[in-house]
């Protein structure tokens, strides 16, 4: 098996970019380290830059989601989706370079098929699916008018929340735009998700949009008294979530270096585990810095066969969970200095 890893790189080193790597899942060994493509999209617009490009999270510092399909591995970056074989050759007819600020700041990526290419569009509160041109054949913009009233009669709970979002913004002196912070979409058989950080909110996107569950991490009454909260967990920093069956679902929650098990028919949140707890080398105190502190998780990848979990961290390297046995197997090194982060994980046998 082999596997398929995207990095970002601090952006105070700006000549530098994140890679794509693939590596021997058996040995552990790097197979191919390829630097992030240049993108002419996003050169073209330096004349005047979007604020979110030039922070560590909307920047270009190198590549997010990772999607393969057949024998092709789809990469997702701040403005384009790079198309390689499994050896890591771009191909180039197969790469979307977008020109416009429909695609802006992506993060994850699903490829449903070669010509149907699901993006979150994060700078712009957008889960978007794509042809392989780059034209847009159906898109969820959250902040719309009818999407957020649409939200809003989902449940009152989801109502109360937008309403609360809306007045921070206002308050703000910063920006007055409503931001979700979505950073993960996930896949379930025919069933696709995204988790929408603000409102600690799992939705289902495909086939259709429904709630699956709120995540309570407030002391407010109301809140509180209500029947749908499923946990106390403060979730607003889950930036990946992976399905391992049906039912479960895991997320890393960043803030707290854990990871937490939902079982999402009993809207219920199971346990939690702490990789620094059971034999991941990572520091067990810091603010999680995403580039400078080794305790940063994010990137997961469920391997059914061995009932093993794959976690990303910084510097960039995997650790691999047995879940079964709650141990830490083994750690794969991709580098050895600071700066470098793993962003997303895919696995798939070699053809």
């Amino acid at each position: 098996m082999k596997l398929y890893v995207t990095s970002l790189i601090d952006n105070e080193q700006r000549n530098k970019s994140g890679h794509l790597y693939k590596v021997d899942h058996e040995t552990g060994n790097i197979e191919k380290k390829k630097m992030m493509e240049p993108t002419l999209a996003y050169t073209e617009r330096r004349v005047a830059p979007d604020p979110c490009r030039e922070n560590q999270v909307g920047g270009p510092p190198g590549l997010r989601g990772i999607s393969i399909y057949n024998d092709k591995v789809y990469c997702a970056n701040s403005d384009s989706i790079f198309c390689y074989d499994r050896n890591l050759n771009l191909l180039k007819d197969k790469t979307i370079q977008n020109k416009s600020t429909d695609l802006n700041s992506l993060h994850d990526i699903f490829v449903e098929n070669e010509d149907s290419i699901w993006v979150l569009s994060t700078g712009n509160n957008r889960v978007v699916k794509i042809n392989n041109r780059g034209d847009i054949k159906e898109e969820i913009d959250f902040t719309s008018d009818d999407m957020l009233e649409k939200l809003k009669e989902m449940h009152f709970l989801l109502k109360y929340r937008i309403n609360r979002i809306m007045k921070e913004n206002l308050n703000s002196e910063s920006s007055k735009e409503i931001v979700f912070r979505m950073n993960t979409l996930a896949k379930n058989k025919e069933k696709l998700y995204v988790f929408l950080q603000k409102l600690e909110l799992l939705l289902q996107i495909k086939p259709e949009i429904k709630i699956i569950w709120f995540v309570n991490n407030t002391n407010n009454l109301i809140e509180r008294k209500l029947p749908f909260i499923n946990s106390k967990v403060n979730m607003q920093g889950g930036m990946d979530c992976e399905f391992i069956d049906s039912h479960t679902i895991i997320m890393n929650n960043t803030p707290e270096k854990k990871l937490e098990f939902y079982n999402i028919q009993k809207q219920k949140h199971m346990y939690s585990l702490a990789p620094f707890e059971l034999g991941a080398n990572l520091e067990k105190e810091g603010n999680g810095n995403q580039y400078k502190h080794q305790n940063y998780l994010r990137g997961l990848k469920y391997l059914e066969n061995s009932n093993t979990l794959l976690i990303g961290s910084s510097p960039a390297k995997i650790i691999e969970l047995d879940l079964k046995n709650n141990q830490v197997i083994r750690e794969i090194e991709l580098e050895k200095t600071p700066g470098h982060l793993i962003y997303d994980i895919e696995a798939a046998q070699e053809n």
